[in-house]
């Protein structure tokens, strides 16, 4: 019965983010988990550039440039540990582009720019794929968030991550979980 609950949970959320489709090649112990970033643009936004998405999620560290996330959450055990890696299958790259950085709501129309970042030579966000264990209602999900972009500061190239893999691989390291099993 748990596990038929873990699935329902783990396919409506899916369903919900059309951006993300597990992959039939489920085993015990590894899991795929496809994405397509669909529809996507750039809009001018005064002298720079706006990425817009289907996704909700931004990145929102004020002052820096301004990307998408996408999130989806996905059921484990709660007696396992994870790692969770991803392979780009395609991508595309953008030449010459000066991303919006994020603000906070401002009433003097002011841009806060970081520009030690932006005039810098490192490839923006510095890391891609965040997830954690996260508990909803004593069951256990992991929460996964990804950057589809990577914006190089130095020579204002964006590349735009359209296709992508998640490998979801379960370790022989034993959690012990919070959770009381239902």
């Amino acid at each position: 019965m748990r596990f038929k609950l873990l699935f329902l949970l783990s396919t409506i959320n899916f369903a919900v983010t059309a951006n993300f489709l597990i992959n039939d090649d489920v085993t015990l112990s590894n899991t795929t988990v496809s994405f397509n970033i669909g529809e996507y643009s750039i809009e001018e936004k005064g002298d720079y550039k706006e990425i817009l998405t289907t996704s909700k999620g931004r990145l929102d560290r004020y002052g820096e440039p301004d990307l998408p996330q996408f999130s989806f959450n996905y059921a484990v055990d709660n007696t396992k540990s994870y790692n969770v890696d991803y392979d780009v299958l395609e991508y595309d790259v953008i030449s010459n582009i000066e991303l919006y950085p994020a603000q906070k709501r401002n009433i003097d129309n002011k841009i806060l720019k970081n520009n030690d970042l932006y005039f810098s030579n490192v490839v923006y966000p510095n890391q891609n794929l965040e997830y954690s264990i996260q508990s909803l209602r004593g069951y256990e999900m992991l929460s996964i968030s990804f950057v589809p972009f990577e914006y190089n500061l130095e020579s204002k190239e964006l590349k735009v991550y359209r296709n992508v893999v998640f490998n979801i691989i379960e370790t022989d390291e034993i959690r012990v979980s919070n959770n009381v099993s239902k």
